[in-house]
């Protein structure tokens, strides 16, 4: 891979200085074009005094560059490698690493946890889906998916379930009678 740029050094400006505007011109076009091509011009001003320290430092930049893409190459592969080792491991075990849970899987965690969700419930919710949530992303982690139901209080239908009244310890019939006191006085 050949790199789109080259770097101007601080450094290069103490050696840029005797030159006139017209020279740094011509050397700027000459590092652009060696940099691109690997191509030289012949340079007739000062500046082919300058243009060979230049472009020894853009050898040396591209060949760092080469030798850091080809270390990269290198941890990548075995970076893949171990992957694929890892997944056909799996394979054969049978396991994907993100396999759906059994139900058994699931009573007994809402018993490990005390989770009120009828299990039976949740895992036919997610069957039906193919153990996609409601965005159609994969379920990667049911013991997630659990807790939210059971913080959310769902149902079968994944629905909310329906509060209890709730009339703060008073009877309904008894909250009846004190508003008909309250408006009779």
């Amino acid at each position: 891979m050949s790199l789109a740029s080259f770097n101007v050094y601080h450094s290069y400006l103490e050696c840029l200085e005797p030159l006139c505007d017209a020279e740094r011109g011509r050397l700027f076009t000459a590092l652009l074009e060696y940099s691109i091509s690997g191509r030289t011009h012949a340079l007739k001003g000062n500046e082919r005094y300058v243009f060979p320290f230049m472009r020894s430092q853009i050898d040396r930049d591209k060949a760092a560059y080469e030798e850091k893409c080809a270390v990269r190459s290198i941890n990548g592969k075995k970076g893949a490698m171990a992957k694929l080792k890892a997944d056909r491991l799996r394979a054969a075990e049978g396991q994907d690493g993100k396999s759906a849970p059994l139900l058994k899987d699931i009573e007994d965690y809402c018993r490990e946890n005390g989770l009120s969700v009828d299990p039976q419930d949740f895992f036919d919710y997610y069957q039906v889906a193919d153990w996609r949530d409601s965005s159609g992303r994969k379920v990667m982690n049911w013991k997630q998916k659990l807790l939210t139901w059971e913080n959310n209080g769902l149902s079968r239908t994944g629905q909310k379930k329906e509060p209890e009244e709730q009339t703060g310890g008073i009877s309904l019939a008894d909250f009846e009678e004190m508003k008909r006191g309250i408006h009779l006085i």
